[in-house]
């Protein structure tokens, strides 16, 4: 774990559900373009740099002119030396969500979101429902508006220490293979 206090907060993602979005009954399902134009002005509302990796057909034009500064994915994330690279090198994630997963609240977590942590790299994510289940506190930040993403942006500024350590504690108390494992196996009965 090496600390860049000073770095953006970055995210990776593919901008469109591709071949096709999911259907549930009549209801069609956006990916992340959906949730994002949400959240576009996000920049301009915090004292912390963005940065999104994008991948896909994404409107790196608008999005770079709404504040964002816009990386290639595929250049940040080719190998897995340049990944952890990366997340090493930001200050923590920002980070949006697909529209299926928040619509449906369907608890979904990111294990980008869990490599961050991981790396003692606070976490501000969208909601999906998944606080029922991963509990936010000083190092993992769920939201569901701008003024929820600008607030846990400011509470990680406040005290990026303790929400650095906090982001380690719960990778190892929620993510670490062999709890994850453990309770797998206890669940199937095996």
């Amino acid at each position: 774990m090496r600390s860049a206090p000073g770095g953006p907060f970055t995210t990776v993602m593919s901008w469109k559900i591709e071949p096709t979005a999911p259907v549930l009954g009549s209801r069609i399902y956006g990916g992340k373009d959906v949730e994002f134009l949400r959240f576009l002005d996000l920049p301009g509302r915090t004292a912390e740099t963005l940065e999104v990796a994008l991948s896909g057909n994404a409107p790196r034009e608008r999005i770079a002119a709404a504040g964002w500064h816009v990386a290639e994915a595929r250049r940040v994330s080719a190998t897995m030396d340049t990944y952890r690279d990366y997340i090493l090198a930001s200050r923590g994630e920002c980070s949006i969500a697909k529209n299926a997963y928040v619509a449906l609240r369907s608890g979904w977590f990111s294990t980008r979101s869990a490599a961050y942590l991981a790396c003692g790299k606070p976490v501000v994510v969208q909601e999906t429902g998944f606080s029922a289940h991963v509990p936010p506190g000083p190092g993992l930040h769920p939201f569901s508006t701008a003024e929820g993403a600008v607030a846990g942006l400011a509470a990680i500024r406040a005290d990026y220490t303790r929400a650095s350590a906090h982001a380690r504690a719960l990778a190892e108390t929620a993510f670490e293979a062999r709890r994850v494992l453990g309770r797998l196996i206890a669940d199937a009965g095996l």
